[in-house]
């Protein structure tokens, strides 16, 4: 038998990681980060309760782990407030130290999903120059695009 390779996904009871789950433990050895345990588990899943802001945790995990792959889902998500929670700095930190630990521990390849509400959806291309002057006013916006600044920047740094 195939030896599977690791993967990391962080908001897998969310509106898109509760689709994306089941589809990924045909090809990966699944590992979910998780608040609390779900109702419907998915067999082929080892679910791990750990909150991303606890910083030690995370990082102890992917220090032991070294998962190849990564996926990023996990957001503020709360109907109508999320647009300027303040735990949008929370989730801005917690998901640069996540990627960092990811890429710090070997991490290979990372999905990390955005809203897209950071773009204009009418335009086909955003100008990253327009984008920062655009979406100054929402906190989950311009935590977003920070995020995705971030990436790229810890990216440069191990590539």
């Amino acid at each position: 038998m195939l030896k599977m390779d690791e993967l990391l996904i962080t908001g897998s009871t969310g509106f898109v990681g509760s689709v994306l789950l089941p589809k990924l433990t045909s090809k990966f050895k699944v590992c979910a980060l998780v608040r609390k345990i779900p109702k419907k588990k998915i067999k082929k899943v080892n679910y791990i309760v750990v909150n991303i802001f606890e910083e030690k945790k995370i990082l102890n995990l992917l220090q032991n782990k070294k998962f190849k792959f990564l996926v990023h889902l996990a957001w503020e998500a709360k109907p109508k407030l999320f647009w300027n929670s303040n735990n949008n700095i929370n989730f801005l930190h917690a998901s640069s130290n996540l990627y960092y630990y990811f890429c710090l521990y070997g991490g290979k390849f990372a999905i990390l999903a955005g809203s897209s509400a950071e773009c204009d959806l009418k335009k086909k291309l955003t100008n990253e120059n327009e984008v920062e002057k655009k979406f100054i006013n929402s906190k989950y916006e311009i935590s977003k695009y920070l995020f995705m600044k971030n990436v790229k920047k810890i990216s440069n740094i191990f590539n």
